[in-house]
């Protein structure tokens, strides 16, 4: 794994621990908190903020934008970077069970950022790792 990937890893469990509840520490603290440069930071705050994990606002840092246990089982597909990008190196096979166009509630609504009733792809699968089935959790 990558110095990016683990940093990435590192602050996306200290999100999910709420030693981030709101807000990350500023670029400089994470430069020194984990000894790397600037673009490994960057990079790692990137992999976050295309996970849909962190959100940056210029001038004011990186906020936390959810947290996972917040809303189970919603995942952000609209990005480019997938696992392989956390530094998970072992082909994943999914099987789809079910597909369907579902209405936005307005609690997805407002995690999505997009308005109530805008039509969202439900996927029901089943992800195997190794052969063997795996368990997700946003946890």
């Amino acid at each position: 794994m990558l110095k990016y990937q683990k940093v990435a890893n590192d602050l996306a469990q200290k999100i999910e621990a709420k030693v981030y509840p709101e807000r990350l520490p500023k670029e400089d603290e994470l430069i020194a908190a984990y000894g790397v440069s600037r673009n490994t930071i960057r990079s790692a705050l990137d992999i976050l903020t295309n996970q849909g994990i962190i959100r940056r606002i210029q001038g004011s840092g990186y906020f936390v934008s959810f947290h996972p246990d917040r809303l189970n089982n919603v995942i952000n597909m609209s990005n480019k970077y997938g696992l392989r990008d956390l530094g998970v190196e072992t082909p994943i096979i999914s099987k789809v069970l079910t597909l369907e166009v579902i209405p936005a509630t307005k609690r997805t609504a407002d995690f999505l950022q997009c308005r109530p009733g805008t039509p969202l792809y439900h996927v029901l699968r089943l992800r195997y790792k190794n052969n063997e089935l795996k368990l997700e959790s946003m946890k």
